[in-house]
């Protein structure tokens, strides 16, 4: 039992400190430079994961199972509205940006990297279902169209709001690096947003021409 909690600190250990190391020093760093940077041998590593894909489903999972927490806790608060959506997001972002080294390997990645592309097919599924049951709701609660249900509408609004909450991270290391994530975060959390405004009921858009994304982020 001592030697398994041991591998399991250590396992623990090189995911929260790998993380660190592929944001600041990038995806391409190699387990031999994590190795150094860990201060261990390559050893340390590959006994608990023999490749790097490994390493960044690891991580990726790490991000899946804080997105569900994040989930959990939003859906427990009572009420639906505008606001909360926007804090739920900003939260969902703060999460991305914390594991972006996974998401952005996860950008990188081709259909050959099975660990990697069996990682993007889960998430991909929990996403999908995530989305509807949102979607589902704002128009319960008369924030937008029944149309956007609709299966054209619905799956051209899935796709924006998929690549828009994935996307914003590629954005920010290629183009807004200088100006920094919290600087760019309003901004990106009302691009994403704006996918809904073709669908909103009027009621919807008096709603969100009230938001104020800087505070709410």
């Amino acid at each position: 039992m001592e030697k398994l909690t041991k591998g399991l600190k250590a396992k623990n250990e090189i995911i929260t400190r790998a993380t660190e190391v592929f944001n600041q020093k990038g995806i391409h760093t190699t387990l031999n430079e994590l190795a150094e940077e860990l201060g261990q041998s390559i050893s340390y590593i590959t006994n608990h994961f023999r490749t790097k894909d490994y390493l960044f489903v690891a991580i990726a999972q790490r991000y899946e199972a804080q997105h569900k927490e994040i989930n959990v806790r939003f859906n427990e608060e009572p009420g639906f509205n505008l606001n909360k959506v926007v804090r739920l997001f900003s939260a969902i972002m703060d999460n991305q940006y914390t594991y972006r080294c996974s998401i952005i390997a996860v950008f990188a990645s081709s259909n050959s990297q099975k660990a990697l592309f069996q990682q993007v097919n889960e998430s991909f599924v929990n996403s999908r279902n995530n989305i509807r049951q949102f979607v589902e709701a704002l128009v319960a609660t008369g924030y937008l169209d029944p149309r956007a249900l609709s299966p054209t509408a619905y799956e051209v609004l899935k796709f924006q709001f998929i690549n828009l909450f994935m996307a914003w991270l590629v954005n920010l290391e290629l183009f807004d690096y200088e100006m920094g994530y919290e600087a760019m975060k309003p901004i990106y959390l009302e691009g994403i947003l704006n996918c809904l405004l073709p669908h909103m009921t009027p009621f919807g858009s008096e709603a969100y021409s009230k938001l104020n994304f800087t505070k709410l982020s």
